[in-house]
C-alpha cells in the first residue's frame, strides 16, 4: 500500500498485510506531481527545476519541441521502482507526457488538458480536454478560444480537467471548470450523463464569461470574496445505488452522495457513522479508493486520536489492533488505512 501524506507532505509504505515498510519525506522535493505508472510497478515525482521560471509563452513553445534534450533541464523527474525492495529514490530523465503536460488514460493513450491562454498563438483553437497517443492528440474535445477566452486567463493551472477511474480502465468520468455537467468518457467518445443543479447564488455571474478578469489579482480577490461560487466537480463515482461527487467551490470544498432510489442529496461528513464501524466516520470526503469490490479509506492519526479521546466515554467497542492503536497512537503516528463495503 502507498498512503500519500498531504499534510504531511510525505509518502508511506505499507505490505499488503498493512505493516509499515517505508517512510520518505517530500519536503525537498517541492510541489512534486506525483505518478503511478501501473503498467511498470513505478511511482514517478515530476517538478519543474525551480531554477527556471516558465511563463505561458515558454511553455508553448517547450510543449511544442517536447523531445528536444535541451528542454529536460526545465524539469526533474524522479521514480521508485516498486518491485525494488529498497524502495529508493532515482533520479531520470523527464518523461515526455510530462513535458506537455499529458496523464496516463489506458493502453498507450494518455490524456491531456491545457487551458493556458496565449493572445499571440498562431493556433487559436484549444481544447478542454485531448486523447493522445504517441505524444501527438487523436481526439478533442471541447474547443475554445486560446487568444480570447478570458474566464481561464488567470485560473487555467487550477481548471484542468480529470479523469475518475472506474472498474474499467478505458471508461473514466470527468467535468469541466465552470460546469456543473458529469460526463462519462468511453475510449475515445464522451457523452454528458448527470447535470448538478445548484442555487443561483453558487454561479460565476455571467459576465465573466465574456469579459473574464482584469488581472490575477482581481481574479484573487473575486476568490476570496465568493468563496462559495461553483468551480468544479471532483471525485466522481457512478455505483449502481449511489452518485458520489466533490464539489470545489472558489475557497471550500464538499463532498455529496446522491441516492438514486430516493432522489436525495446528502452531505456525507453529515453521514453519521454506527456501531457497525465503531462510529468512525468513512465517508467524510466521500468514498476511498476502490479495489476487488472493496473501499479503502485512509484515516490521519491526528484525526482518530482525536475522536478517541473525544469518544473515551462512550464504551466503543473496538478491534484489538485498532484499540492497541488508539491507546498509543499521537498526531505524528501512521495513518490507518480502513477497508469497507458499501451495504447493496
Amino acid at each position: 500500500w502507498i498512503v500519500n501524506d498531504y499534510m504531511e507532505k510525505r509518502i508511506i509504505f505499507l505490505n499488503k498485510q498493512g505493516k509499515f515498510l517505508k517512510s520518505i519525506d517530500l519536503k525537498k522535493y517541492g510541489d512534486a506531481a506525483i505518478v503511478y505508472d501501473s503498467r511498470n510497478e513505478v511511482l514517478k515525482f515530476n517538478i519543474k527545476n525551480k531554477h527556471y521560471t516558465l511563463i505561458n509563452k515558454d511553455l508553448v513553445k517547450i510543449r511544442a519541441n517536447y523531445e528536444k534534450k535541451s528542454n529536460q533541464k526545465y524539469f526533474r523527474n524522479y521514480e521508485i521502482n516498486l518491485e525494488d525492495e529498497s524502495l529508493s529514490i532515482k533520479r531520470t530523465a523527464t518523461d515526455p507526457y510530462f513535458i506537455i503536460n499529458a496523464r496516463w488514460f489506458y493502453d498507450d493513450y494518455y490524456y491531456r488538458s491545457d487551458l493556458v491562454i496565449d493572445p499571440k498563438a498562431k493556433d487559436t483553437t484549444g481544447y478542454e480536454l485531448q486523447l493522445m497517443q504517441h505524444y501527438k492528440p487523436v481526439q478533442s474535445f471541447f474547443p475554445f478560444n486560446k487568444t480570447g477566452n478570458p474566464v481561464f486567463r488567470y485560473s487555467a493551472a487550477s481548471s484542468q480537467m480529470y479523469l475518475a477511474d472506474t472498474d474499467t480502465p478505458y471508461i473514466k468520468y470527468t467535468s469541466r471548470p465552470f460546469n456543473t455537467t458529469i460526463y462519462k468518457l468511453n475510449k475515445d467518445s464522451i457523452k454528458p450523463i448527470y447535470e448538478i443543479i445548484l442555487p443561483l447564488e453558487n454561479a460565476l455571474p455571467q459576465r465573466y464569461f465574456t469579459s473574464g478578469f482584469k488581472s490575477k489579482a482581481e481574479w484573487d480577490n473575486f476568490q476570496n470574496s465568493n468563496g462559495a461560487v461553483f468551480f468544479t466537480l471532483s471525485g466522481i463515482k457512478d455505483l449502481d445505488r449511489y452518485l458520489f461527487f466533490g464539489i470545489k467551490f472558489m475557497r471550500n470544498y464538499e463532498s455529496f452522495l446522491y441516492e438514486k432510489s430516493s432522489a436525495k442529496f446528502y452531505k456525507t461528513k453529515m453521514i453519521k457513522a454506527d456501531s457497525s464501524q465503531y462510529n468512525i466516520q468513512l465517508l467524510q470526503n466521500g468514498p476511498g479508493s476502490y479495489y476487488d469490490s472493496r473501499y479503502y479509506t485512509v484515516i490521519p492519526a491526528q484525526g482518530l486520536v482525536d475522536f478517541y479521546t473525544k469518544n473515551k466515554e462512550k464504551n466503543i467497542v473496538y478491534p484489538p489492533e485498532l484499540e492497541a492503536y488508539l491507546k498509543t497512537a499521537t498526531k505524528n503516528s501512521n495513518p490507518v488505512i480502513v477497508e469497507y463495503k458499501l451495504k447493496e
